[in-house]
């Protein structure tokens, strides 16, 4: 209630109508959400200018604007809202007797406790809200930097990715698409800066380049159950060192594997694992149903480590690499790993793919860096939005432990007073204050933790490497919140020990 208890109730007594306390509620409560309708719609402007930074890639934002509609709704909810709270408490108030309101509502006496429980009741709440947001968004932080720190089996950082798509016209046999990518590669490597060179039909994370699957299994088996369908891949013998992907068997290609050499095949760790558990894979037969001439066996010459091609969040899949010398592919992505941003080498790579075929001018150049965090805008843009939300409710909520506080060392300045006046110590009445705090505080922390143990089974689906009860999380969100919250509390305990003793006991 905005109007004062006390000053309502000698209105009344002094001859004032109910309804003319009713239009001084409802005035002051729409005079209060003009100021935060102000507020808030200065809050939101700076909120789009921040989001781009906090988010680069924030899907359809620029469609987002506070147009006069918007304004105009929000302004509306705001002033419903804010009538609607102080028009209840006025309305109460003015039904009262004014006799018993101005003994009840005394300065010489606290509020009335049922006046305290209600507004203790809705603080706990707005804590208990605060600490069920700041659950969600704290598992989220958490999930969100174990994605980071996901090793997803290559090195993402330097890298420069330059997609190129040959025509079947002008390259019409294999011979004339390895001389062009043979040429490409050579004259990149001799850019500045440039520490390795390599290409692939796909790259991990690229959402451009085919990405397929193939049925393979072991020569001699015959039973089509055996049968595992395996990404294939075609790259370039530089393709493993650029990415630094670990071989962890037998050899990557190099210049043994020619057009005119015994077919060979490297395969991942997972594909190795399943089709030849508990033996090495080097030196097998792989049968590879790829050919347009039939299925035949391709040795096994080395392992690659895993490699998490769609992102961070996706699961290793079983598959094998052939190199580009044997089969030969138009379209591949090129692969360069500079020793400092790969932003800086763009225009050198679009010259050097200029002069090699003015034909094939490059373009879609990107930091591979940038694909991968692509794969993670959804969980950062959720682990934002709920910070967002979190950060405004321990706000609000600390907003209310504050003013609980404060009212309390209103209400009883005159009792604090004469405390002081008879010898009372101030760290009696910090602490005082201090437990008042800590009771809402702990209200609040143990309801929210209830709602919360069932409601962070929502966020479960957005979660990477972290459980929904996850401990770690459950006490620091509990520690930051009572850490705020004795923020909080600073300033009603200060004021507290500044009451005048002299001034209460001159007053009476």
């Amino acid at each position: 209630m905005n109007t004062p208890t006390h000053v309502m109730f000698s209105a009344l007594a002094l001859g004032s109508t109910p309804g003319r306390l009713l239009r001084q509620s409802w005035l002051e409560s729409l005079v209060l959400a003009l100021v935060g309708g102000l507020v808030g719609v200065a809050l939101a402007a700076s909120g789009l200018q921040l989001i781009p930074l906090l988010v680069p890639d924030f899907p359809r934002l620029h469609e987002v604007a506070l147009s006069p509609r918007v304004v105009s709704f929000a302004f509306a909810v705001t002033a419903v809202t804010a009538v609607l709270s102080g028009l209840l408490p006025a309305w109460r108030g003015s039904r009262a007797e004014p006799a018993r309101g101005l003994r009840g509502a005394s300065v010489r006496t606290t509020g009335g406790s049922r006046q305290h429980r209600v507004r203790d009741g809705l603080v706990v709440a707005q804590v208990a809200l605060a600490l069920v947001l700041l659950c969600g968004s704290g598992l989220l932080v958490r999930s969100f930097l174990a994605l980071r720190a996901a090793d997803p089996g290559f090195t993402s950082a330097g890298v420069l990715v330059a997609p190129i798509f040959l025509d079947s016209q002008a390259y019409a046999t294999g011979a004339q698409s390895r001389a062009y990518y043979d040429t490409v590669l050579t004259r990149l490597a001799t850019l500045p800066g440039v520490e390795a060179v390599g290409a692939a039909a796909t790259l991990p994370t690229s959402p451009l380049g085919p990405d397929f699957d193939r049925p393979v299994w072991p020569e001699g088996t015959p039973d089509e159950r055996d049968r595992v369908p395996a990404a294939v891949r075609m790259v370039t013998p530089g393709y493993f060192p650029v990415l630094n992907m670990r071989i962890a068997a037998g050899r990557p290609f190099d210049a043994r594997d020619h057009p005119d050499a015994p077919p060979v095949v490297m395969v991942s760790e997972t594909l190795a694992n399943r089709l030849w558990p508990g033996q090495s894979a080097v030196g097998q037969q792989l049968v590879v149903d790829y050919s347009t001439v039939g299925t035949y066996p391709y040795e096994v010459v080395g392992v690659v480590g895993d490699v998490r091609f769609r992102g961070p969040r996706s699961e290793p899949r079983p598959e094998i690499y052939l190199p580009h010398a044997q089969r030969s592919y138009l379209i591949m992505h090129i692969a360069i790993r500079t020793d400092g941003d790969p932003r800086a080498l763009i225009p050198a790579v679009r010259a050097a793919l200029r002069d090699i075929d003015p034909q094939k001018p490059a373009y879609g150049l990107t930091p591979l860096e940038d694909l991968v965090n692509a794969t993670m805008v959804r969980d950062q843009q959720a682990m934002v939005a709920l910070l967002a939300f979190a950060a405004a409710a321990v706000f609000l909520a600390m907003l209310g432990v504050y003013g609980v506080l404060s009212a309390r060392v209103r209400e009883r300045h005159q009792e604090i007073g004469v405390r002081i006046a008879l010898g009372a110590d101030r760290s009696q009445l910090v602490g005082w204050v201090a437990v008042g705090g800590l009771r809402l505080l702990g209200g609040g922390a143990l309801l929210g933790l209830l709602a919360a143990w069932p409601l962070t089974g929502v966020v479960a689906s957005l979660l990477y490497g972290v459980q929904p009860t996850d401990p770690t999380t459950v006490v620091s969100v509990v520690v930051v919140l009572f850490a705020v919250g004795s923020i909080a509390m600073c300033l009603p305990s200060w004021r507290a020990t500044k009451v005048d003793p002299v001034a209460v006991l001159r007053r009476g």
